[in-house]
């Protein structure tokens, strides 16, 4: 291999390398999770969203956008109580399965339990921004 050949090869393989980090910045967005929609206290965001996209896509005038509003926080609040019903429903289902397979645990798998269910609860403070009530009685 002579040294011409030598640097096409290199110019080809730069080439080559640049072109598949191109491919992937453009490909790698559509292949990311979606952001968190379940994410309580997104109210002011979900109401923007809908607000924008309506005044965007219908062209809407500033007389009708200002009669829109009150309907547009109305189902943003309606949103948010959906979401945070889904959540509370999702954690009564895993409280009921954990209550139910304690016992059927050994002593030293119960505290493990417990750990798991703070973990899960950690999570979902950060994930969710969700915070369990607590139980009657606690």
């Amino acid at each position: 291999m002579n040294q011409t050949s030598c640097w096409k090869a290199i110019g080809y393989a730069i080439l080559l390398f640049l072109t598949g980090g191109v491919c992937g910045a453009l490909v790698a967005p559509k292949l990311m999770p979606a952001q968190q929609t379940l994410k309580l206290g997104r109210e002011q965001e979900i109401t923007a969203l809908i607000r924008d996209k309506l005044k965007t896509k219908l062209n809407l005038t500033a007389d009708q956008e200002q009669k829109i509003i009150p309907m547009i926080k109305q189902a943003s609040e309606s949103l948010e109580a959906s979401h945070r019903g889904c959540l509370k429903s999702v954690l009564e289902a895993l409280d009921k399965m954990h209550l139910d397979i304690q016992p059927l645990l050994t002593a030293d798998q119960l505290p493990k339990l417990k750990e798991l269910e703070k973990e899960r609860s950690d999570t979902w403070r950060v994930k969710y921004n969700y915070v369990a009530e607590a139980p009657a009685g606690h």
